[in-house]
């Protein structure tokens, strides 16, 4: 379906696990720095097929920019925020191949 949600219970500001779906598998990190956050999903064999995402806000501040990037290139998405949730929805379905990384900043 193109959906993941990440909730983290424990560690949230500093929290890594691996991740695996029908056509691969890699590392999900998230980090809080300072005044933001960053997430990211490491592929590390086959390919990860994203439309939606679903994260925890674990910052403080309001938000006020959401970006993501594979390498250098910049990936449309809209947002929504929810209580303590942001969801974001990418404009064109994404699949992100072995050794990519999708970084997603939000701040």
């Amino acid at each position: 379906k193109g959906y993941i949600r990440l909730a983290p219970r424990w560690d949230k500001g500093n929290f890594k696990a691996p991740f695996i779906t029908a056509k691969g598998w890699g590392s999900y990190s998230q980090k809080k720095q300072n005044s933001k956050q960053v997430h990211r999903f490491e592929v590390k064999y086959g390919s990860l097929k994203l439309q939606k995402i679903s994260l925890q806000i674990i910052v403080d501040q309001p938000t006020k920019n959401v970006t993501a990037f594979i390498g250098t290139q910049k990936i449309q998405l809209k947002h929504q925020l929810d209580v303590n949730d942001i969801s974001l929805e990418f404009i064109k379905p994404l699949t992100i191949q072995t050794n990519q990384t999708l970084i997603i900043t939000i701040q």
